[in-house]
């Protein structure tokens, strides 16, 4: 298997979350390329990788017809990342034994995709004010901490199902 990694924006942790993710995959035999371009307009990019897949003769899964193997799924993150990691608030308090067991309560972490100002503010301050973290957001080891321990199945963050569901498609 072939990992290809794209990143523009270094110590934002995907790369750490795309190795963890991307394990299945390398037992099924498949390609990962995962694209980290916040500065790009979303849409454009989107349609960019979706023509360079066609141009390739790749089906997509925004593509695809019925029953048709999909070869690529693409999927652009930007603020998503920390609202994954809401979205599993199991994986939040092991890897950050103080966090709190009723942390699932929280509303940012029962819609993490609805956080107001920014997910990445959201969970600092939330490791910070339980003394996980001081004033720097170590956003490499945090993802480190975290992805090792999230489970696809209880994640409520909808965009995590959204690229769970276009892996799951490319598996089959």
């Amino acid at each position: 298997m072939r990992r290809v990694i794209f990143n523009q924006k270094g110590g934002v942790g995907k790369s750490t979350t795309a190795r963890v993710l991307a394990r299945g995959l390398q037992q099924a035999g498949k390609e990962v390329v995962l694209v980290d371009a916040d500065r790009d307009n979303c849409r454009r990019l989107k349609q960019r990788l979706e023509t360079a897949a066609r141009d390739a003769g790749l089906c997509t899964k925004t593509t695809a017809a019925g029953t048709e193997r999909i070869h690529v799924v693409n999927r652009i993150v930007v603020e998503e990342l920390e609202a994954w990691f809401l979205g599993d608030p199991e994986a939040l308090t092991t890897g950050y034994p103080r966090l709190p067991g009723s942390l699932g309560d929280k509303v940012e972490c029962r819609a993490p995709d609805s956080v107001r100002g920014g997910t990445c503010e959201r969970l600092h301050k939330l490791l910070k004010d339980h003394g996980c973290l001081g004033d720097r957001f170590p956003k490499r080891d945090v993802a480190a901490r975290v992805a090792a321990h999230m489970d696809p199945a209880r994640n409520r963050s909808p965009s995590f199902n959204t690229f769970v569901e276009g892996v799951e498609a490319l598996l089959r």
